[in-house]
């Protein structure tokens, strides 16, 4: 019996019994983004070796439709291929992060909102390509009959581009009119202002008024009103002419004609958006392969998709089991050494400040003892300078005690005196006074 890799004993023929995987299955299961180490049975071995497998089929069919698009869309170039090879990489390596993902139980909203996140992105991905690939695949499966029907919309092209080309002649007729329509107006009521006005003079004129300054200024507005009317009359003739022109140009058998350059542009247009033409033409004509667009989206939909959805269907392995005990170790074990770093860190830390302490107190204490003269050094200066044994120190044995000193005093003086006689040797210097 061996330690299985959930803990505790194995039963014999598991995981020591696996010979190492030879390297095209070791290749497939590094594609499957599984660890050899855990998968502790053949079944598990050879499903991961399958997923690895079904990742590469579908990152190579990504390319190839990817360089089937882009070569339908924009004619074949050789700069092509490593574009496409990169699309079908990045497919693949997205549907190896999906795949090799642990199906762990539990996790709580956040893995949930994670996992929704990044499978909603691979579902518009393969929306997007399945949508967009169809069309250049169906180009491709009806490429006679968009052939053909190219004919057809080459004229239609043509069409539309000598009405677009009579638009723009309209166009520039209407700023014409738009641009004599106010002079005209203008003209035409100073010209009728000074009809008017010469009228009214007029009929106010008899006969023998002809002659008279009434008369002459009759003349006057007459001559005031045959200049307004020269103003006028060339006006109107040139918006009468953009008129009839505006109305020759709109009649159907007055469109006017490309130039050969023009033509020839349009002949020799067999691009994205002529095809695209043709291809809705061929499937308006042909009722029965309507539904071969959906069709073909929905397997391209599913083939791109297979990956997430075989690890959706799949339900929590073994593998799942031993990886997720795996990194709940690994977990435990930095969790505890992080705990086990700072207590030594601490403990090291509360022995300095405790050192520190005690080196300040013992520093305090000495000093204290100093400067009130019950420090042994004291006490061996003043008996050396005495010549006495210590029985006349103050604080010592003899009968004539200093005045002055305390019993406490001389009591801890002549022990520390003693002290520092009998260590045989020079008593370390007091501390400097801080």
């Amino acid at each position: 019996m061996t330690e299985s890799p959930l803990g505790g004993a194995m039963p014999p023929g598991g995981d020591d019994d696996l010979p190492p995987p030879k390297w095209p299955t070791r290749a497939l299961l590094w594609c499957a983004g599984a660890d050899p180490a855990a998968l502790v049975t053949p079944e598990l071995r050879t499903r991961y070796a399958g997923y690895g497998l079904m990742l590469l089929m579908v990152g190579a069919v990504a390319a190839a439709v990817c360089l089937a698009f882009l070569s339908t869309v924009l004619a074949f170039h050789l700069w092509l291929l490593p574009v496409s090879l990169g699309w079908g990489a990045f497919v693949f390596l997205l549907d190896r992060m999906i795949v090799s993902e642990v199906k762990r139980t539990g996790g709580g909203f956040s893995a949930l909102w994670r996992r929704i996140v990044r499978y909603g992105l691979r579902l518009a991905i393969a929306l997007g390509m399945a949508y967009l690939v169809a069309e250049a695949m169906l180009m491709l499966v009806f490429a006679p009959e968009i052939r053909r029907e190219l004919v057809s919309v080459v004229e239609l092209h043509l069409d539309e581009a000598r009405v677009h080309k009579r638009d723009l002649e309209v166009e520039k007729i209407d700023r014409e009119i738009t641009a004599l329509n106010r002079p005209v107006a203008d003209a035409k009521k100073r010209m009728e202002d000074a009809f008017q006005t010469w009228k009214d003079q007029n009929d106010k004129l008899t006969t023998a008024d002809h002659n008279t300054p009434p008369g002459d200024k009759a003349a006057a507005d007459w001559e005031v009103y045959e200049t307004a009317k020269d103003v006028y009359e060339p006006l109107n003739d040139s918006l009468v002419a953009a008129q009839t022109r505006k109305a020759d140009a709109l009649k159907p058998e007055n469109l006017p004609t490309l130039t050969q350059a023009e033509a020839d542009a349009i002949r020799d247009d067999r691009g994205f958006t002529a095809r695209e033409v043709a291809l809705r033409r061929v499937l308006a004509a042909h009722p029965e392969v309507r539904q071969w667009p959906w069709v073909l989206r929905g397997v391209l939909l599913g083939a791109d998709l297979l990956p997430l959805l075989t690890k959706l269907v799949t339900r929590r392995s073994t593998y799942d089991e031993i990886v997720e005990r795996r990194e709940a170790r690994a977990s435990w074990r930095d969790v505890e050494e992080d705990k086990e770093r700072r207590y030594r860190d601490g403990l090291t830390r509360d022995l300095r400040h405790a050192w520190a302490r005690v080196s300040v107190a013992m520093g305090r204490d000495r000093l204290a003892l100093w400067l009130r003269g019950d420090s042994p050094e004291f006490s061996s200066r003043w008996i050396r300078s005495n010549g006495s044994n210590g029985a006349n120190h103050p604080g010592g044995n003899g009968s004539n005690p200093s005045p002055g000193a305390s019993s406490f005093g001389s009591g801890h003086s002549a022990s520390n005196g003693q002290k520092a006689n009998a260590g045989g040797g020079a008593p370390p210097p007091p501390p400097p006074p801080q």
